[in-house]
Parts: structure tokens; sequence; C-alpha cells
């Protein structure tokens, strides 16, 4: 168990970065994605409860409201021009659709806002040439096919209100960015170490327990948020006080069963005693992100009855 929870959450990391030049995501997006990394509020306040929320990163977007998160990959993510463009596929009951696929469009403005627009695919794959015959790279001429445009401003944190169910993972995906922006230009073993260093609250090498518990409960949180649904904050908040209370003990199991110089802490060092720092490169590669929360979010499912959540 604890060799599962070890890979599934060093996997969680690598899963996140596009490793370089080498990703073909990355090298469609290095040149101009930085301008949209960060938090946006669709109020003009940043603080207002009622604000939507986006945060991006490389490759990646949580989608916050009052009600509910949704945490996704980036499909086919492009700079193209004045816009980064993607796509989605997300789950509507509701809509009578089990799968919606959205083309997003962003754009920054010389205000410092940014604009988004929201057009439905018709399945996955599909495109917006001559459909309505409006081309596909100016969202102002999609009116047949869009469903939302909102604009946001630029936002340091989050609303007072949201910061218990969200700040910690919001925080973690920052120190992700800087990973990211780190692999770009170092090799392989040192792109791990930057994975390894962005766990760390107290910068010192190592990780401690309540470190690794820190990690354990943002994977809970993104276990729950990445699903296509969406998920309801007070949902959000059952997995994460799992989290809380599963965390630190399987953080002291992690580091007593690889403290090597028993000092009660985790270097990289001693996590990668006889494994290869490759081999978990090799694996981020041939991995989702999504498979790699999914096998989480079912572990810690397998898990809840041995927690005294009642």
């Amino acid at each position: 168990m604890r060799g599962l929870f070890a890979t599934g959450l060093l996997c969680l990391l690598a899963c996140l970065l596009p490793l370089g030049n080498s990703s073909s995501a990355a090298a469609k997006t290095d040149s101009g994605f930085t301008k949209y990394i960060g938090m946006w509020g669709s109020h003009s306040e940043c603080n207002h409860t009622f604000s939507r929320r986006i945060y991006l990163i490389e490759g990646y977007l949580i989608e916050l409201s009052q009600q509910e998160v949704r945490f996704s990959q980036m499909i086919e993510p492009e700079v193209r021009g004045e816009y980064l463009i993607f796509e989605q596929y997300v789950e509507d009951s509701a809509s009578g659709r089990s799968k919606i696929y959205l083309r997003h469009y962003l754009a920054t403005t010389p205000e410092g806002k940014l604009n988004q627009w929201k057009a439905v695919l018709e399945s996955e794959g599909d495109t917006l040439e001559g459909r309505a015959n409006q081309p596909a790279d100016d969202p102002d001429v999609l009116r047949p096919v869009q469903i939302s445009r909102l604009i946001y401003n630029s936002c340091e944190s989050l609303p007072d209100q949201w910061a218990l169910p969200h700040a910690e993972a919001i925080a973690f995906l920052g120190s992700v960015q800087s990973a990211i922006d780190a692999c770009k230009i170092i090799n392989e073993e040192l792109c791990f170490k930057a994975i390894f260093n962005s766990l760390e609250v107290v910068e010192n090498d190592k990780l401690s327990v309540a470190e690794i518990a820190r990690l354990i409960r943002i994977a809970a949180y993104f276990a729950a948020a990445s699903r296509d649904t969406g998920v309801k904050v007070e949902e959000l908040g059952t997995g994460i006080i799992f989290g809380t209370l599963l965390g630190p003990l399987v953080a002291q199991s992690l580091v007593s069963g690889s403290d090597y110089d028993a000092d009660g802490q985790l270097s990289l060092k001693e996590f990668l005693q006889d494994k290869p720092p490759g081999a978990f490169m090799v694996a981020a590669k041939q991995v989702s992100l999504q498979t790699t929360v999914g096998l989480l979010g079912k572990l810690f499912q397998q898990l809840a009855p041995m927690m005294p959540l009642k």
C-alpha cells in the first residue's frame, strides 16, 4: 500500500509536467502562454463572493464558482495569433448529452483583462471551420455556435470565503508551474528534482511528514475535482476531510519505509533508492493525469471504510 501511494503521488506531479519542448502541446504554447498563467475573476472586485474564477497553468485549468469546481486538462492547446485555443470535454446529464465538447478561446486585453469564449462542438475532433460559414479562428463571429462569453480580471488570491477548500490546491499549482518552467531548460534528473522541491513548504531538500500529508490532501482534492461533471463544494469538502485524516498516517508510513538515515524526513535520494527518476518520467509520458487522479480516487474510496468519518 505504501509503495502504491508513493508511486501514485509522484506520478501525479510528473503527469502535470509537459516535460519541456519535447511535448507537442508545450511547443505550441511556449511562445505565448505566460500571459494567461494565474488566477482570473469574473467580478471587478476580486474578493467578491459571487465571482467566478478560472486558474490556469500550462496545459490545465481549474474552474471555480461558489457552488462547484472542475479541474481539466486542456486538449490540444495552441497559441494562435492573439488567442489561446484549446478544447475540453465535460459531462452534463441535465442537457441530455453525456459528453459536451467545448472549444475555449482566451485573449488578453491591453487593460490586463481576459476574454473567454466557449463554443460547443458536435463531437470529439469536430471543428468550427465551415459551420455557418464562419471561420474558427475569430470568436467574435461565432454567434451561431457561441454559448458564453465572460470577461475576467486578474486576481492575486481567492475570495476569503473560498480559501478553506481551494487555497492549498491553488498554491500547489503555482509551485507546479515553476517546476514546468524549470523542466524546459534542464535535464531529466534536474527536472525530477524540481518536481520534488515543488512539494516543499520549508526549503531544505527534504520532505517532512507534514509536507507529504499536505500532498495527500491535495491529491484528494484533485481526485474529486477531476470528474468530468465537476464536483459540488460540499462533496469536495468531504474528500478533503478524508485526505486530512488519512494523510498523516500514510505520510508517516512513507517516511518510515524510506528514511535510511533516520532523521525523520525523506530526501530525494532516499525516495529514489533503487528507482531511477527516468522510470517516473516514462510513466508520466504514458499515463494521463486523469488516469492517475482517477486511480488515487479509487484508492481513497477503498480506504474510506478504515477511516473514522462517522
